[in-house]
């Protein structure tokens, strides 16, 4: 490796080398006046050395100085690692870079796709739309994948040798893939790619030593889009269905409850914002606290299906009741998010929600959406109607008990038995509101926060994914493997 500058630079004839010849010549000679003569020599080599190669004498001293906190330091991190090394593996650029470039290129149909890859997936800071000033972005709700990646990049405990691993991170942008064919009717090409991967997976001899365990995927969508079975289905890619990746874990941000839940992780959507330190989490959560509540008590921001004849019907006309209801209701209030882009400001739905006890949280294409987490965001009361919104979803970032964050009604009574939503939620008890809000922002909103990726090395606090690798290197990857060795 060249280091260039003086680190590079050979010295001339007369430098160092000659004044330590000169060096050795008096020491064999070995008399009084020539150890003498040795003594000078060695002065002068060194103060040449100096001249010619600073950085490198300046390091040599600083190396002979600190050698024993050096290895002091190295011997910790050592211990704090054992048991948490990740390799990454370098897959080739067809598997995530080249996918990226594709929309930033306009080879795809979907251009407006770049914009949310800049700020390693954040998409575009939002400057000065609420405190703490740069902590929000125009985060896509898909863009775990970069995410993800970016950390890792930054892990402390990342290792380059695969014998040594005790966690494989595979950074397949899939999420990305499977976006830019969602809708190609050929199936060849939805499975293109993810034929390819498993061939390279394959052929790499830690994936086969360990037979696929204690390697993670991040897919950053929900399960449905990557879970086809059926060869005629006209929906996602057959990735989950590869026997050779059964035994890998994949995150996700919904998964199939038929799953081993060890298996099919599903974790939280990203939210817009993501704090650098633990005075920013703080103070984010001082706001939140102290927010009046007194603009509505119930809060709804989506948007009506229109168009009832994709995805589940049933949920599309339990929406379209619920923004009836909210219509005709004095304590509700409403976002139509076809209207104004929540997606883009999403500074305006926080502000609907921090002014709000409980908001309304309805199925959309799928039973998870990315306003559950806007709503923990704002300190908000989440209603569900369904327990596959949350409850039965993200087993490793919220309490076990529904009840202590959350109202669950039942969807077939609200779409069909006309039950009257806003006054259930006016008979709940204050003391039972105030629990569930005290748990929402001391115990649940750290733990859905994605932290910005330079975030503060010191800061303690734990976000999504330090909770995730936790999990993972706590539990072990699918301990049956440490069975078979």
């Amino acid at each position: 490796m060249s280091y260039g500058g003086v680190l590079g630079a050979p010295g001339p004839k007369s430098g160092p080398k000659v004044v330590w010849r000169w060096v050795l010549v008096c020491m064999v000679l070995g008399t009084a006046g020539a150890l003498a003569i040795c003594g000078f020599l060695a002065g002068l080599g060194n103060y040449v050395m100096r001249q010619q190669s600073p950085s490198r004498t300046i390091v040599a001293d600083i190396e002979d100085e600190f050698v024993p906190e050096a290895r002091a330091i190295r011997k910790e991190r050592i211990r704090l690692c054992q048991g948490r090394r990740v390799y990454t593996y370098n897959l080739p650029k067809q598997f995530n870079l080249d996918i990226l470039d594709r929309f930033c290129q306009n080879k795809t149909n979907y251009p407006e796709m770049c914009q949310k890859f800049i700020n390693s997936g954040l998409g575009f800071e939002l400057r000065h739309v609420m405190d703490p000033l740069e902590s929000w972005y125009r985060t896509d709700q898909f863009s775990l994948d970069l995410m993800f990646h970016e950390r890792m990049r930054k892990y402390p405990c990342a290792t380059d040798d695969p014998e040594i691993a005790d966690l494989y991170y595979v950074p397949y942008y899939v999420g990305w893939d499977i976006a830019e064919h969602l809708f190609t009717p050929q199936i060849q090409i939805r499975d293109q790619l993810v034929q390819r991967f498993v061939g390279w997976m394959m052929a790499q001899p830690s994936f086969n030593r360990l037979q696929g365990h204690k390697h993670l995927l991040v897919l950053g969508r929900i399960v449905w889009d990557f879970d086809r079975k059926v060869e005629l289905s006209n929906w996602g890619n057959s990735l989950l269905s590869a026997p050779e990746l059964e035994n890998m874990t994949s995150l996700m941000l919904e998964r199939n409850p038929s799953i081993d839940p060890e298996k099919q992780v599903a974790v939280p959507y990203p939210t817009s914002f993501h704090p650098r330190s633990d005075s920013e989490l703080k103070l984010w959560q001082k706001k939140v606290a102290s927010s009046p509540r007194n603009g509505s008590l119930v809060s709804l921001a989506g948007s009506p299906r229109r168009d009832k004849t994709k995805g589940s019907v049933m949920y599309y006309y339990l929406r379209d009741n619920l923004f009836e209801q909210c219509n005709k209701s004095e304590v509700c209030t409403f976002i139509i998010c076809d209207q104004i882009d929540c997606q883009s400001n999403p500074h305006l739905v926080t502000k609907l929600l921090l002014q709000s006890t409980f908001c309304l949280q309805p199925p959309g294409d799928s039973p998870t959406r990315k306003g559950i987490f806007d709503c923990f965001m704002a300190g908000t009361i989440p209603v569900f109607f369904t327990p596959l919104s949350a409850h039965q979803q993200y087993l490793w970032h919220l309490p076990q008990d529904g009840d202590s964050y959350s109202v669950l009604f039942d969807e077939v009574e609200v779409r069909d038995k006309g039950f009257d939503v806003m006054s259930a939620l006016k008979q709940i008890p204050p003391s039972r509101i105030k629990r569930m809000q005290r748990t929402i922002v001391e115990q649940i909103l750290p733990a859905i926060v994605y932290d910005h990726p330079d975030r503060d090395p010191n800061k303690k606090s734990r976000d999504v994914i330090d909770r995730i690798l936790e999990h993972l290197f706590t539990r072990g990857l699918h301990d049956q493997y440490d069975n078979l060795t």
